[in-house]
């Protein structure tokens, strides 16, 4: 964000202050425990997102076909959020691609829901386009949930160690994530570890004191010039 300020609007680096997002509010306030629908294929991995192309529900789909057409291996996947006109396109590629009875689509949940999930969940998987700011991997590392994300622009500095990263468009390289994350323990506490750390540094406290000391550093700048 901070490169694309300086290349598009033409400000110095140096005068752009890099604030990075703090976790939902929400996520201290929901029930220590809810129940998960009685439906739900577990084990599973997670995505919650809005039904938007650029969200790219369609590499996780073809990483489950991969690993059941090369390998005979079964991950279930849990998507969540409102469909934006693109949840019958993903119904569909499911379907085509054999592993339709692998994948849940709940909807819109509520927070109470949305963080049995994350508890419950073997892990995030997060490979949407945009970013890297964005809120589901902080939730997901507040509730002890391990986070594969899309290895965009800037995702190595927002998500850092608490993160598996994979191309966005390499459906393999989710396969490989996820199996990982499956089968090696060591792997899977030192991310959740990881996430801990993070979660701890990116609370709403910490988001409004950058912003104080952000207005404090311009303020002694502004009394130099009058209304």
């Amino acid at each position: 964000g901070s490169a694309e300020v300086s290349s598009w609007y033409r400000v110095p680096p140096e005068r752009v202050k890099v604030i990075p997002f703090s976790t939902s509010l929400w996520v201290h306030d929901v029930a220590p425990q809810a129940a998960l629908s009685p439906g739900l294929h577990t084990p599973y991995f997670l995505y919650p997102a809005q039904f938007w192309a650029h969200k790219n529900h369609t590499v996780l789909l073809e990483a489950l076909a991969h690993l059941k057409e090369s390998h005979s291996i079964r991950h279930n996947l849990v998507f969540t959020g409102a469909d934006q006109g693109n949840s019958e396109h993903i119904k569909a590629q499911a379907q085509a691609l054999g592993v339709a009875d692998q994948v849940t689509m709940l909807g819109f949940v509520g927070t109470d829901t949305l963080a049995a999930l994350y508890r419950s969940a073997t892990a995030l998987v997060f490979p949407s386009f945009f970013g890297p700011d964005n809120l589901p991997p902080l939730e997901a590392a507040h509730f002890s949930c391990p986070v594969i994300a899309a290895s965009i622009v800037g995702a190595s500095d927002f998500l850092g160690a608490a993160a598996l990263l994979a191309d966005p468009l390499k459906p393999v390289e989710w396969a490989t994530a996820m199996c990982r994350l499956t089968d090696d323990a060591v792997l899977r506490n030192n991310l959740v570890a990881e996430g801990l750390k993070l979660a701890s540094k990116r609370t709403p406290g910490a988001y409004g004191q950058c912003i104080e000391e952000v207005v404090a550093e311009f303020s002694a700048m502004r009394r130099r010039w009058k209304r």
